[in-house]
């Protein structure tokens, strides 16, 4: 029970996993004659003119402009209108959070409004909900807000619109990176999911899905588990590993508090039956505040009638992003960490004099200097050490 887990083959409490944004071009990153494709408008009177340039915080954004015609009396112009999410995805009462990156050009003259649309499942609206009126500057900025599903709805799109415009007004809009996403997100909300990011990916065509993120994932030999607003109450779990009731067991990990908005991370090592029965969990450490990576490990002996354990790390209370990386995680009842930290003290101490050897046949050692034996976490590091470890401690003149 000492070997470290690799996370490919840790769990995720189900339902817990995945954030979906139903926005099937979330980026603008695919365009024809000038506007992103998935995406539509309603003009007034005037007409549109639309660009789709390369973007400074994605690969393109979208720029709308129109000026109001001699039609256009205290007008609605829809700027932009979002695919409608399929059938299905939306019930009765049910949270959803639009967001967006807008910034206003030169010639703006107008601020838009950001609404949830609500439709049936046979496509009739029902009724919108404002969730932004932004007042755009020059620089981007990140508009988000949450809308409750009426009575009937089954579907939703996101809407960007300009009231009162009239005859003569300016509109100069850019647009990037949307997302319309079930469930309620906090301010500001969590980066779209990017599917060209690590832990994520499309669920169909690229730029022309739906795309989803994973909120545990591994990269670079870590585990990331992530949570925003308590949407998920995200858990990361370990496989289980058998024990013996008495035995004496260690629970460590490597674990790092990246990004943390009013929830904590809570790193416990839980014991079970051999039917799978909870019976008891024992805190490792609880983190509240971004944290450097650093070692945080708990002992304990394993209750009785105990025959499993697993490490589990979760995110409570979350009102934003929140986001920890957990690596090098193990349970063990004796570890080459644990020799290797015994090593570490003894450097640590500096000069001394070391005894080794059965009492009446020492040999003593005078230990100048030495550097830290570092803990690798790769196999084949670990084999090296492994046999580096039990040469030193065994070694005789």
């Amino acid at each position: 029970m000492s070997a470290p887990w690799h996370f490919p083959i840790w769990y995720v409490t189900p339902d817990a996993a995945l954030e979906t944004n139903h926005l099937l071009n979330p980026s603008f990153d695919v365009a024809a004659a000038g506007l992103a494709q998935q995406w539509t408008q309603a003009p007034g009177a005037g007409a549109f003119t639309n660009a789709n340039d390369p973007s400074d915080i994605s690969a393109y954004f979208q720029r709308v402009l129109y000026t109001g015609a001699a039609g256009d009396t205290n007008a609605d112009i829809n700027t932009l209108i979002s695919n409608t999410s399929l059938v299905g995805t939306v019930v009765s009462g049910g949270i959803w959070t639009g967001s967006i990156f807008l910034k206003s050009g030169a010639v703006s003259e107008m601020a838009p409004s950001i609404l949830l649309d609500w439709y049936t499942s046979a496509g009739d609206w029902i009724s919108a909900s404002p969730i932004a009126d932004p007042t755009l500057t020059s620089a981007w900025q990140m508009v988000s807000g949450a809308g409750t599903a009426p009575a009937n709805a089954s579907r939703v799109r996101m809407r960007v619109k300009y009231a009162g415009v009239n005859n003569g007004d300016h509109i100069d809009l850019y647009a990037d990176n949307a997302s319309l996403m079930k469930g309620l997100y906090g301010a500001p909300l969590a980066a779209y999911p990017d599917p060209m990011a690590v832990g994520a990916h499309w669920n169909g065509l690229w730029n022309a899905s739906t795309s989803t993120k994973e909120l545990c994932y591994p990269s670079a030999g870590k585990a990331y588990i992530e949570d925003t607003a308590n949407a998920h109450a995200t858990s990361l779990w370990s496989p289980a590993v058998a024990v013996t009731p008495g035995q004496s067991c260690t629970a460590s990990a490597l674990v790092e508090v990246l990004a943390r908005a009013g929830g904590t991370l809570h790193c416990d090592v839980a014991f079970y039956t051999a039917d799978g029965s909870y019976i008891v969990g024992y805190p490792i450490v609880d983190l509240s505040a971004v944290a450097a990576e650093a070692w945080h490990s708990f002992t304990t002996l394993a209750p009785a009638i105990a025959a499993y354990a697993r490490l589990h790390f979760q995110w409570i209370g979350a009102t934003g992003n929140c986001k920890a990386s957990i690596a090098d995680a193990r349970l063990s009842g004796s570890s080459l960490k644990s020799l290797v930290d015994a090593i570490n003290v003894k450097v640590d101490a500096g000069a001394q004099t070391l005894v080794h050897g059965p009492v009446g046949d020492t040999t003593s050692y005078a230990c100048v200097h030495s550097p830290r034996v570092g803990y690798p976490r790769d196999e084949v590091a670990v084999t090296a050490l492994a046999a580096f470890v039990t040469l030193a401690l065994n070694r005789t003149p």
